[in-house]
């Protein structure tokens, strides 16, 4: 299991956007809530920023659907991981509302 996140650092960043760039956990552990608490501790460590993107492989549903739950949503932004078999990711966004 493992989370890593930092400052977006892709050619298309967006500014001030923090990124979780992994967060894994093994298929012995879903359905636990580590992915969540995981997710949890990134989010907390990520808290300066207004925003928070991750890409998700696109047909990867049960991430997508994970990624939702907690606020995240797709922004339209793809991008295709070579080399070897290309595949696609897509970008989730989670944007912090501010207080009032």
């Amino acid at each position: 299991m493992k989370c890593s996140y930092a400052l977006s650092h892709h050619a298309d960043a967006l500014p001030d956007c923090g990124e979780i760039f992994a967060l894994c956990v093994l298929r012995d552990d879903h359905h636990r809530r580590v992915g969540y608490a995981l997710l949890n501790a990134a989010m907390e460590r990520l808290s300066a920023y207004p925003r928070v993107a991750l890409w998700v492989l696109s047909g990867n549903e049960s991430a997508i659907r994970f990624y939702k739950r907690c606020g995240f949503v797709p922004d339209g932004t793809q991008q295709t991981l070579l080399p070897g078999t290309p595949s696609t990711e897509l970008r989730m966004i989670y944007t912090r509302t501010p207080f009032l």
